[in-house]
């Protein structure tokens, strides 16, 4: 896999990790037609590696996680990692202590040679070409907040379409949204009024893909749309 980007709205830059068969001038594999390979946001992978490997840390105050892996592979849903083990032994460790810890993260960790070995359930989803993972990549505090933004983007471009049902005085004046990513959005702010209270205050079920607020196949009816989300009915 090698480092890309692409741009978002506002020219917002997002990094990601794609196969080289996704990539210009990329290689097809014997006897297929379409390119395989996956995309990984590397914010998101970056977050998730940092965190589940954290106590592999030695004593040392500014060292970083990543200076001491040698590389990363994602297959089968699982992301192997391989440490050497030299970047993580101080003066207070040894190889068994430090296998110790890593087989609290991934009970099959193990030492290879000079190197350590050990591998992650990343759990993805796929939405295309590109992988997301809502259980590992996406931690509580960012998931919150990512749904109540929806939520607050929402009621924002229906003000400004004046189709708001919070000032039904201006729908006369109501126009159409103009792109796809507009259309999407909307809808969030027509949701059932408890389940919009639920995003804003961080009472979502935990896992709750935010993706989820912008399908298709979201019910039209408020009963239908708590079961569809997994959000019981508050008063």
């Amino acid at each position: 896999m090698r480092p890309n980007f692409g741009y978002g709205r506002g020219k917002k830059i997002y990094r990601y990790y794609v196969s080289g068969t996704l990539l210009p001038l990329g290689r097809l594999k014997a006897g297929s037609t379409t390119p395989l390979g996956d995309r990984l946001s590397a914010e998101r992978t970056e977050r998730f590696l940092q965190d589940r490997l954290s106590s592999l840390k030695p004593d040392c105050p500014d060292f970083k996680i990543f200076e001491a892996i040698k590389n990363v592979m994602f297959s089968s849903n699982k992301l192997k990692v391989t440490f050497r083990i030299a970047a993580l032994i101080d003066t207070n460790a040894c190889e068994d202590t430090l296998l110790a810890k890593a087989q609290q993260i991934d009970p099959t960790a193990k030492i290879d040679s000079d190197d350590l070995v050990l591998s992650l359930d990343a759990r993805p989803l796929r939405r295309g070409k590109s992988v997301r993972s809502t259980d590992c990549f996406l931690d509580a505090p960012e998931q919150r907040r990512v749904l109540a933004e929806l939520v607050r983007t929402s009621h924002r471009k229906l003000t400004e379409l004046n189709a708001s049902p919070l000032h039904p005085e201006m729908h006369e004046h109501m126009s159409t949204p103009i792109n796809e990513w507009t259309r999407e959005r909307i809808a969030i702010g027509l949701l059932a009024p408890d389940i919009q209270r639920a995003l804003l205050t961080g009472k979502a079920p935990l896992g709750l893909d935010p993706e989820k607020l912008l399908s298709r196949d979201m019910p039209l009816d408020w009963e239908g749309q708590r079961k569809f989300l997994g959000i019981r009915h508050a008063a």
